[in-house]
């Protein structure tokens, strides 16, 4: 719970310096900060609950030095998003919901940005 809230409370932070890196303008701004948003939540889940990795059959990718810790929380979510959306369906007591049609194929156009970078 200690790092949700440290997360909470450094995502201001963690958007801007993405921003800088991706460029300021590429995305519409309100759709992005909600799908690094859940990126963040998505990615801190199966951080903090290897048991969750292990179901999920996920593991999250180091962080890249120099890159903004939100690249790694998206190219997770990128490479991941069917094994995150059939793990969602069968945990709905987790307080985390599906990544949706429109917002995996952001995501993916988002990681194809960062990629090119």
């Amino acid at each position: 719970e200690d790092s949700l809230l440290i997360s909470e409370n450094g995502m201001p932070t963690r958007i801007d310096s993405f921003l800088n890196f991706i460029g300021r303008y590429v995305f519409p701004h309100e759709e992005l900060i909600t799908l690094l948003s859940i990126c963040r939540a998505w990615t801190l889940h199966f951080e903090e609950s290897p048991d969750a990795s292990m179901a999920a059959m996920v593991s999250l990718p180091s962080l890249v030095p120099g890159r903004p810790e939100l690249t790694r929380d998206v190219a997770f979510i990128a490479d991941h998003i069917d094994s995150i959306n059939t793990y969602a369906t069968l945990h709905p007591e987790i307080d985390l919901v599906p990544i949706t049609d429109a917002q995996s194929q952001f995501v993916r156009d988002l990681y194809a940005h960062i990629l090119a970078l």
